[in-house]
């Protein structure tokens, strides 16, 4: 169409109606907000905590971190490489595994301040589209559990940021049809599925935007730019992994979701071997009558999401000890040999009992987008427990350092593991807690004395009100009906406007994002709120962006009023 910018090669003419002051004004107002929620809710923790808080499964990242820095070639049998880099870079700077959450908290913030401007440029004559996007994001990163996984020597909390990232990037990128904002955003989002390979459903998400450029006449150069890098990335991650694990896929790790979820209905089978056998009966003699009655009979999803619960990690804990007992003592890296059968124990399962695995997947549909919706963690009993006491957090990480402990059979290589010794292994991971000579200190420098910390101790209490507040408003479900009616709107809108429409395209990408994300986490994994979190601000944003969707000549390089 004529005079319409969607149909010209890539020059975006500047409106005459354009208010930078007004739109500066919200920005900065925008910005402020942000910051001034994120600093009031991570004050508690940076004057009274201040240590990185240890999870079970933080030992497993940061040992590909000391792979790398031991000479070995990663083993990325259980792990994605994106995370352990981040570690790696992260000690090589600063040596200390304090600093891992002071950077993830950085940028945290740094992403999110980045969203509100790529969202303030691509809709600049909407100047509260910046203050809604700087509520929505100040009140996710007030939830307790975000405030836990920014602290957290774990990958959640980068792969958010990551994600957040990306969405800008591309946001930014339809709306000054720039290639090297499409290449950033095509690497963004690689790098995001290598931290963790719940990013997946970003390939949806460009997939929808090459429909979208295509439609709206955007040149091969950017379908290219937008699509190759991240391509690339993972081509290359899939290459790697079928060179050293042996299968060319992005993670080993689908097959230990896989027999999690089936756990509860394995069958016995002559061809599956003594192991697998004696495995499945220990599962089957564990699972109570009354749970088995839940799944057979119920269509209740909060009781079948309950049995899903309690079963998912004890039966595959289950499986790997009979497993493992199967093996000679010198065996290692034994999960990628376990793999095929594990696919095969669990494809069998599926395929005689799918009512079974779509009770379970509904049930984890409705925790994702409901019932999770209501939860928020402890956060200061979290951290009570996790940051002030050393020897715990010694605890936690000494199983890891011995070589032939259960989780180095099963995951990494015999090579790597002599390497490992209990103290040696802590001492890398939490070196703030060893003196020059290898020693253990008597305390910990940085847990600090909470009796000489009075002014962290008002700023906790405050906190802990203003939990109660957000807990109130945004720990609702109603956000989903939000969610859905915002997607629901953004598709009407592209079908009215032939699929042209930058604003309403715009909304669809973001609650498909939430929407795919979820669905994702609900069929491949158990939904604990860790998981599930992690694109909430999408459902806060969701309801103050119709605007954009309706509006003409909204957004930059979007389509222009009538006679203008």
């Amino acid at each position: 169409m004529k005079g319409n910018p969607l149909s010209e090669k890539g020059v975006v003419r500047r409106d005459p109606r354009l208010h930078p002051k007004t739109v500066d004004w919200a920005l900065i107002v925008a910005g402020a907000l942000f910051v001034a929620v994120f600093t009031i809710t991570r004050l508690p923790f940076f004057l009274d905590y201040r240590n990185v808080i240890i999870r079970l499964d933080s030992s497993g990242y940061f040992m590909i971190a000391d792979q790398i820095g031991k000479g070995f070639w990663p083993n990325l049998s259980i792990r994605t490489i994106g995370y352990p880099v981040f570690l790696k870079i992260i000690y090589m700077l600063f040596s200390t595994s304090s600093a891992v959450a002071a950077a993830q908290h950085t940028i945290a913030v740094v992403s999110r301040l980045f969203f509100i401007w790529a969202m303030a440029r691509a809709f600049p004559r909407r100047p509260l589209v910046p203050l809604a996007v700087s509520v929505a994001l100040a009140a996710h990163a007030a939830t307790s559990w975000h405030i836990l996984s920014d602290s957290a020597f774990m990958a959640d909390s980068l792969f958010v940021s990551a994600v957040v990232t990306t969405l800008g990037l591309l946001i930014l990128g339809l709306a000054r049809r720039t290639k090297a904002l499409f290449v950033a955003a095509s690497v963004s989002a690689a790098g995001t599925i290598l931290v963790r390979p719940a990013g997946s459903f970003l390939v949806l998400l460009l997939v929808l935007i090459v429909v979208f450029m295509i439609r709206n006449r955007f040149g091969r150069g950017r379908v290219i730019a937008v699509t190759l890098p991240c391509a690339a990335v993972l081509l290359t991650q899939m290459a790697y992994n079928s060179l050293t694990a042996g299968t060319f896929s992005l993670s080993t790790f689908p097959e230990h979701e896989m027999i999690s979820l089936t756990s509860t209905f394995l069958e016995p089978d002559a061809s599956y071997g003594a192991a697998a056998n004696r495995a499945i009966a220990r599962c089957r003699s564990s699972f109570r009558p009354k749970h088995r009655l839940i799944l057979k009979t119920s269509w209740d999803l909060k009781a079948i999401q309950s049995v899903f619960k309690r079963y998912y990690d004890r039966n595959r804990i289950q499986i790997d000890q009979v497993f493992l007992s199967a093996e000679p003592a010198d065996r290692y890296n034994l999960y990628l040999k376990w793999r095929p059968l594990w696919r095969r124990m669990a494809r069998d399962a599926l395929r005689k009992h799918p009512v079974f695995a779509l009770k379970y997947t509904a049930s984890s549909l409705y925790r994702v987008f409901w019932s999770n919706l209501r939860g928020q963690a402890d956060l200061y009993g979290e951290l009570h427990n996790n940051c002030l006491d050393s020897a715990l957090r010694l605890n936690t990480i000494f199983p890891f350092g011995v070589p032939n402990s259960s989780f180095n059979r099963r995951f990494n290589t015999r090579e790597y593991s002599a390497t490992l010794t209990p103290s040696g292994f802590a001492r890398s991971m939490l070196p703030e807690l060893y003196d020059r000579d290898g020693h253990l200190r008597s305390q910990d420098p940085l847990a600090p004395d909470r009796r000489d910390k009075p002014l962290a101790s008002v700023f906790e209490r405050l906190h802990q009100s203003l939990i109660s507040v957000h807990s109130l408003v945004f720990r609702n479900p109603g956000w989903t009906l939000a969610l859905l009616a915002a997607w629901a709107f953004s598709v009407a809108r592209l079908f009215r406007t032939g699929f042209r429409h930058p604003g309403a395209f715009t909304l669809f990408l973001l609650t498909s994002s939430a929407l795919s994300y979820g669905i994702l986490i609900a069929v491949l994994a158990l939904p604990v709120l860790r998981y599930t979190y992690s694109l909430e601000f999408i459902y806060y944003l969701s309801p103050f962006l119709w605007p954009i969707a309706l509006g003409c000549g909204d957004a930059a390089g979007g389509p222009p009023c009538p006679g203008g």
